[in-house]
């Protein structure tokens, strides 16, 4: 779909026209001998009388650049694989391919914003494709998934015989190593590391490569908080085999069918010979400067995605790298299995929470989404009463009446609208149901002016207002 035109192009980044509003972040792309070049809109602006301007950012270094006046198409493209991760912000299906889990994956974020919840999903994908996997369980995150498919094995420690079974059937072997010393979490991970290479190594070898008489199949080592297990110079190892080991697995392990999934609270505690190996990232929200410093030297993450990360809600990332053909923000989908650790704490003191846990009655999300869909409701179209029509009202204390919306049929757009119409719109990330909006009518508000498009501050229009003054304050002409 045709949605603008190059105006003027200065390095990686250009300035266009824009036939409608678009979100920045949205992706975009321009054609140069049959080859689409992807761009991502950075910022878009209305101009009274001109509509809609705005510039973009060339994602792909290597690429030709556009011409002027060269057409501006709206991206469209399905994410087909086999590994369902959950949906993007238009709910289009997010399916992951399996060949990039082997050229490693960097999984960061802060505590408690998803990237457990995210490794679950992906190892109930694995379960059902058939993928054996290894799960390093530092923090006892995993037990439940042998309830979710008999193919998975919880234990702490395993012969390397055993394991090597297993995995010939394509099982997932959970080491659960919850409670345990950091001493001997590193030297179990140490040993199933360096054996597990070395028998890929040996297997590959009396194979003479040729994969259709391998013995072992391709392995992912999913391993949880990995800077305990490859710590940065300079901070001190429990077993610096185990980090030399995971290093090498790095570097040499996908060559053999080893595949790493990374996962790291903080990013610049991670060794960067393993990091600097991962070919893709999932990034959850990052709001340290030195964490956001260290994801932003990745070759694949812009300057406008490490904007998105620090405001990334729970349960929400940044997928890019070679997983994905550009970034795309990811709505992760519920898990089928139950977790292992309940962490809604409220509910573990006895305490009554603000919200009924039930925040949004499944039903009324359900009747909501075809009537979302019918009223084709624009960001400058949304009002306070069409609200009230499609999402439940609660009085909460000390917020009066407010309209609940979800946070999956919230337009990044609304905020503004709304407040030009006296409403306050507050996030709540984290309530009991899910991240919510609520929006309720402000008497304060209501009062404000509510022209967006003039800007009385601006040089163009204070010219114009100045210009007025002086016809008006000339002396009338006298008739002769």
């Amino acid at each position: 779909m045709l949605v603008g035109r190059v105006l003027s192009v200065s390095g990686w980044s250009g300035q266009a026209e824009y036939t409608e509003k678009l979100v920045p972040g949205e992706l975009i792309y321009y054609q140069v001998n049959g080859r689409k070049i992807i761009c991502q809109v950075t910022n878009v602006s209305v101009r009274p009388l001109k509509g809609f301007y705005g510039t973009f950012k060339i994602l792909d270094a290597t690429a030709a650049l556009p011409k002027i006046w060269a057409n501006l198409y709206l991206l469209q493209e399905k994410i087909e694989g086999h590994v369902n991760i959950g949906t993007t912000e238009k709910g289009e299906p997010v399916k992951l391919r399996v060949n990039p889990f082997f050229r490693h994956v960097l999984i960061a974020g802060k505590t408690l914003r998803g990237k457990t919840h995210l490794q679950i999903v992906i190892h109930e994908e694995f379960l059902k494709c058939g993928i054996p996997s290894i799960i390093i369980d530092t923090q006892g995150e995993f037990p439940n998934l042998n309830k979710f498919n008999s193919n998975a094995i919880v234990c702490e420690e395993m012969r390397f015989s055993d394991l090597l079974s297993h995995l010939r059937y394509k099982k997932t072997v959970v080491f659960n190593l919850q409670g345990l010393s950091y001493s001997s979490k590193t030297r179990i991970c140490f040993e199933i590391l360096s054996q597990l290479m070395a028998a890929k190594e040996r297997d590959y070898k009396e194979a003479e490569n040729d994969v259709r008489l391998l013995q072992i199949p391709p392995v992912i080592v999913d391993i949880d908080e990995t800077e305990i297990y490859a710590p940065e110079h300079g901070v001190k190892t429990m077993n610096k085999d185990c980090s030399d080991t995971l290093k090498d697995v790095a570097e040499r392990g996908g060559k053999f069918g080893i595949g790493l999934l990374v996962n790291a609270q903080r990013a610049p505690a991670l060794h960067f010979d393993v990091r600097a190996q991962c070919n893709s990232a999932m990034v959850f929200q990052l709001t340290d400067s030195g964490s956001r410093i260290v994801i932003g030297q990745l070759p694949y993450i812009t300057n406008f995605d490490l904007r998105r990360i620090r405001d990334l809600p729970i349960g929400q990332c940044i997928i890019t790298g070679e997983m994905v053909s550009h970034p795309i923000h990811v709505l992760v989908r519920d898990i089928e299995t139950k977790r292992a650790k309940n962490l809604d704490f409220e509910d573990i003191l006895g305490l009554e929470s603000v919200l009924t846990p039930q925040v949004i009655e499944e039903e009324t999300v359900e009747e909501a989404m075809p009537i979302l869909t019918k009223a084709s409701m624009a960001m400058e179209g949304v009002t306070y009463e069409k609200l009230q029509t499609l999402f439940p009202i609660r009085k909460i204390p000390a917020q009066g009446e407010c309209v609940v919306i979800p946070e999956r049929f919230f337009k990044p757009g609304w905020t503004n609208t709304l407040a030009l119409q006296g409403c306050k719109v507050v996030h709540c990330p984290d309530m009991p149901g899910g991240s919510v909006y609520m929006v309720r009518k402000d008497p304060a508000l209501q009062t404000a002016p509510n022209n967006p498009v003039v800007d009385h501050n601006s040089l163009k229009t204070r010219r114009k207002i100045k210009k007025m003054a002086k016809d008006f304050l000339k002396p009338p002409i006298q008739s002769s």
